[in-house]
């Protein structure tokens, strides 16, 4: 009898089937499979997002050097360490827990929570430093304007002072004249009395009229002191942070310029930091891509027994299978596989050629086993690192697992 085996060039996208009572069912069709792409970058736009983000981050640990030739420190080191470890962390948490490697998991999730808030509060600090030294560079600036502002309140100061010298030499000026008045209608006007009230009275008339002159005198200083002040120009600091508390104002939320000063460096890490921990998990991440599958539906050659009498040899509709590596399918697999070994061959034979198929139509390809038995053993080749499945619906998509080339490629 004729060997019912499988060939390359006569399953071109399809086996051929006798029977369907034979255990071994038609594959259904697909339009499109799902391929394991394996490449350094998964996305250019995201990636260049994260350096961005990633780059800026490590500015500001840096700026003291960039900008101000500053000796690069052990803190330095310590810091880009913390942030670089932080990333990692984040962006390979997730497929280590859905891994289930539950202990490596909590690992990465406590570095990237210390690394987290070392690296915001460090951040926030150093954003804060620099919003300190821009307001004394403002403060600083505004040198010459805070000289003519105390002027300003000197000569209005000393214009406060002359005025109330001139209101006490006014009131001893009027109280002196009323008492001469009254002493020379008493003793008369020839009487020694009289005439010494009288030069009291002129003398506090002289002291009023120089205190009325003083007056006048710091009353021009203090008018060409504000005149100077209000043409000088003042640099006002946090300019953006009050009128940032200003439209905060209108829509109910209550803050000053010196509380944004807070919180503002502190939202800025904290976005760059997700912000580069997001784009790199899409730019560098650990999906796979979706290619076109061929139409023609996929099936199975019925299994014929071989003649007990002769060898087995090729027949013209079902010639032997000749796999890569020179190696012929083992007469076992003329039949459908009832042990685990015997159908990864036969799966290895089936990916050799289509490159993918649904778990769920590897119970029409083994035949004899049960679909929770297809699973298990799905499980363990998973494991072992020989294919791997992709999710599609609710059914996976299997294929072998590519052949680990470089340690220079990023981990999935």
């Amino acid at each position: 009898m004729p060997h019912a085996g499988l060939s390359a060039a006569g399953c071109k996208g399809r086996f051929s089937s006798a029977s369907p009572t034979n255990g071994l069912a038609l594959l259904s069709s697909r339009n499109a499979s799902t391929r394991h792409l394996f490449g350094f970058i998964n996305s250019w736009p995201k990636a260049i997002l994260a350096a961005g983000f990633f780059t800026l981050t490590n500015y500001v640990i840096f700026e003291d050097v960039l900008r101000h030739g500053a000796v690069i420190t052990t803190d330095h080191l310590l810091s880009f360490a913390v942030l670089v470890g932080t990333f990692a962390a984040g962006h390979w948490f997730w497929p280590t827990l859905a891994s289930k490697e539950f202990g490596t998991a909590a690992g990465l999730a406590l570095l990237f929570a210390a690394g987290t808030v070392y690296c915001v509060l460090t951040s926030a600090g150093r954003n804060a430093e620099a919003l300190a030294n821009k307001a004394a560079k403002v403060t600083e600036a505004n040198g010459p304007y805070a000289e003519l502002e105390r002027k300003a309140q000197g000569a209005k100061s000393d214009l406060t002072e002359a005025q109330g010298k001139l209101t006490a030499a006014e009131n001893g000026a009027k109280a002196a004249a009323t008492k001469a008045d009254d002493v020379c209608r008493e003793n008369g006007s020839k009487s020694w009395k009289c005439r010494t009230e009288r030069t009291n009275a002129d003398a506090a008339e002289g002291r009023k009229a120089k205190a009325e002159q003083t007056r006048d005198d710091k009353k021009g200083a203090s008018i060409m002191a504000e005149a100077r002040l209000s043409v000088a120009t003042k640099k006002d600091t946090n300019v953006d942070l009050k009128y940032a508390a200003k439209v905060l104002g209108y829509i109910g939320v209550t803050v000053t310029d010196d509380m944004l000063a807070d919180i503002v460096p502190f939202i800025k890490s904290v976005f760059c930091e997700f912000a580069t921990l997001l784009f790199a998990a899409g730019a560098f991440g650990h999906r796979r891509g979706t290619v076109p599958q061929s139409e023609t539906p996929a099936t199975v050659a019925p299994p014929v027994e071989p003649s007990r009498n002769r060898p087995m040899e090729p027949s013209r509709n079902h010639p032997v299978l000749v796999v890569s590596r020179g190696a012929t399918v083992p007469r076992v697999l003329t039949t459908v596989p009832a042990a685990m070994d015997g159908a990864l061959v036969l799966l290895r034979q089936h990916l050799a050629v289509h490159e993918t198929v649904f778990q769920s139509e590897l119970v029409d390809l083994f035949g004899t086993v049960s679909k929770s038995t297809v699973s298990r053993w799905c499980d363990a080749w998973e494991r072992d690192e020989i294919i791997v499945r992709t999710v599609s619906g609710r059914d996976k998509i299997v294929s072998l697992a590519a052949p680990k080339r470089s340690v220079w490629r990023i981990a999935r």
